[in-house]
Parts: C-alpha cells; structure tokens; sequence
C-alpha cells in the first residue's frame, strides 16, 4: 500500500487503480486515483500519447456503490462504444485508443 492508499483509506475512502494492459492481460503500469480521474491526449490526470485520443477523452469517476466511465465527446469512443455514461465494476476493461485499461479497488 502507497501512501496515498494509506491517506485515503484512514478518511474512508476506496481507493483504485487504473491499469494498463497488454494484448495478453497482464498489467503494464498502475495510476491510483480516489474519486476522478480524466483522461486525454493533451489534458487530463492520465495521459495517452495516442493521436486517436481526444485531447480529452473521458472522464472516471467513482461514488460508494460506482465506478462510472463517461466519454466526453470524443471522435471515436470509448469502446464497447459508449455515449452515454456507463456503469464499471472493478475488474471490468475497456479501451481508449489502441490501450486497454482495468479498474481494481484497491
């Protein structure tokens, strides 16, 4: 457990990770985040050096019963194509350009 694990869990607060994965499954790199995270091209708490991501793609973000994925308009999608807010369990994975993520609780 990092130190922001450790700040958050004394509040309370679930802790996560998005995860970066290979073609196989297998974790790539971890960011942890609280209650939102933003990913982008150009902006963003996470940034993907992908020209087929928007300069800001999509938005996490996560309540006490939801993790929930939100594109914000972005030219292709957040794949299984969503426009609309969508609700995430941990473990679930989804792809913003050419990588695929997973959410765990940590």
């Amino acid at each position: 457990m990092d130190d922001l694990d450790k700040i958050l869990k004394s509040k309370g607060n679930k802790t996560y990770r998005l995860q970066s994965l290979d073609g196989d499954g297998i974790c790539l790199d971890e960011f942890p985040f609280d209650s939102e995270l933003a990913i982008g091209r150009a902006q963003g708490d996470y940034i993907l050096d992908d020209p087929s991501v928007s300069r800001i793609h999509c938005i996490i973000t996560t309540t006490e019963n939801k993790i929930r994925i939100e594109d914000l308009n972005s030219k292709n999608g957040v794949y299984v194509r969503i426009t609309e807010p969508f609700d995430l369990k941990p473990g679930d994975q989804f792809r913003i350009g050419k990588k695929i993520f997973r959410v765990i609780e940590k």
